[in-house]
């Protein structure tokens, strides 16, 4: 492959394609403000005025701590607007994984924690 290919693949139009392949840049959030970055967010629009958020960490972040960040992301979402929440949850999972070292697989066990739930505008 020449440098024409490499230029190609260099700037905004490369990082928006690379986005949309990864679908990662529709789905993650800003934070607000006071909120870890250790604590991510997914927030897919349900309604015209309601949102299903997700935040998620390793388990070391306590379940409190993870749905106050939750309600920080409903309020600025809400943006001083009205609003309600329903179906409020906390899930806690384990699961095992593996990488492949190139000669074996290791195992990975990871532990991580959830808050989800809807947020409805009022106005």
């Amino acid at each position: 492959m020449g440098a024409g290919f490499c230029q190609a693949w260099q700037g905004p139009a490369a990082a928006s394609l690379l986005c949309a392949l990864l679908g990662a840049c529709g789905t993650s959030a800003d934070h607000p403000p006071g909120v870890p970055s250790s604590i991510s967010f997914h927030v897919q629009p349900v309604y015209p005025q309601s949102y299903d958020i997700m935040a998620s960490a390793r388990r070391n972040v306590s379940a409190q701590a993870l749905e106050a960040a939750w309600r920080h992301k409903a309020a600025q979402l809400a943006a001083g607007r009205k609003f309600q929440v329903s179906g409020v949850a906390t899930h806690a999972t384990e699961d095992i994984g593996s990488i492949h070292t190139g000669y074996m697989r290791v195992p990975i066990f990871t532990q991580s924690r959830s808050v989800r739930g809807t947020l409805s505008i009022l106005e």
